[in-house]
């Protein structure tokens, strides 16, 4: 069995940076049978509302090995629709002029369940 609409691939680029050199070092995962779906809200501000595209992806369980020992997601983690691979801040920066791109707001873990697979919210 697989998810209703999983036809895409969506790399997880997790982006971890070290205190002493200020280095950033880029870690990306593409993952097979995805589903992405945007959808076009409003957030409050001072002066009214605002737009607010949120992102809503569902990667299978299959696409993740060793999701939540060897690696996880939190907010310097970024989805991007497409398969790609970056090196370096200028790669990462073009990658998100490129494609579409969305950063992780949360993520739930849903693989013990009948369509095993996290789903994840971005913005």
């Amino acid at each position: 069995m697989s998810l209703f609409n999983a036809d895409k691939v969506v790399t997880v680029i997790c982006r971890t940076t070290d205190g002493k050199t200020d280095a950033t070092t880029y870690t990306c995962r593409a993952c097979a049978g995805c589903s992405w779906y945007s959808t076009h809200g409003k957030r409050r501000e001072k002066n009214g509302a605002a737009p607010d595209a949120t992102v809503k992806v569902r990667i299978p369980a299959d696409a993740v090995p060793g999701f939540g020992t060897d690696w996880t997601m939190d907010a310097r983690t970024v989805l991007v629709l497409g398969a790609v691979t970056v090196a370096s801040a200028a790669e990462f920066s073009a990658a998100c002029k490129q494609h579409e791109t969305a950063r992780v707001l949360a993520w739930h873990d849903h693989r013990e369940t009948v369509f095993p697979h996290l789903y994840v919210e971005g913005g």
